[in-house]
């Protein structure tokens, strides 16, 4: 293992906190609304193998697809689909792969002297993860894109569920 400050690595950790608090908390909204939904819809909990609050994401987010792909365009469809591994990698901590999923080239602070370029990351390196994604806006990408899923799940799905 190199030698890491930790003081810095601290003040790092905290100053990128509260974008990571808000990522987090999107990730769990999303999740949220998904259980929901199939708690109130019985056609979705239908289709589910396991009980709604116990299933998992996945399964989940593919039975809601199929009950109310009339409600949601193919890109509303397409968001939904490949917003779970984005919300796993943003709940599990893994910035680097997170960055990748994203489209966001997850570079660290050395340079390739031969290119003139940031080195890209390895996923297993977190703390130069933490750093990458706190430069290149990674996070804030992320709640932004959560955001709009949560809007689609709002107005094309729960607004339409008859209670």
């Amino acid at each position: 293992m190199t030698d890491i400050l930790i003081e810095p690595l601290i003040s790092i950790l905290n100053n990128i906190q509260s974008k990571i608090n808000v990522a987090a908390g999107m990730a769990t909204a999303l999740e949220l609304r998904f259980r929901i939904i199939a708690q109130l819809e019985p056609k979705v909990q239908k289709e589910l193998r396991k009980p709604y609050h116990k299933v998992e994401l996945i399964h989940l987010i593919e039975a809601i697809l199929k009950i109310f792909k009339c409600n949601l365009d193919l890109e509303d469809q397409e968001k939904i689909k490949n917003c779970r591994p984005l919300r796993n990698k943003t709940s599990h901590g893994s910035m680097v792969e997170l960055m990748l999923n994203l489209g966001i080239e997850p570079t660290g602070r050395e340079i390739d002297p031969r290119t003139g370029k940031r080195n890209v990351l390895n996923e297993e390196d977190l703390i130069e993860g933490v750093k990458s994604i706190n430069r290149n806006s990674g996070l804030e990408k992320y709640t932004r894109q959560a955001k709009e899923i949560i809007e689609i799940l709002d107005k094309k799905i729960l607004r339409n569920l008859r209670q």
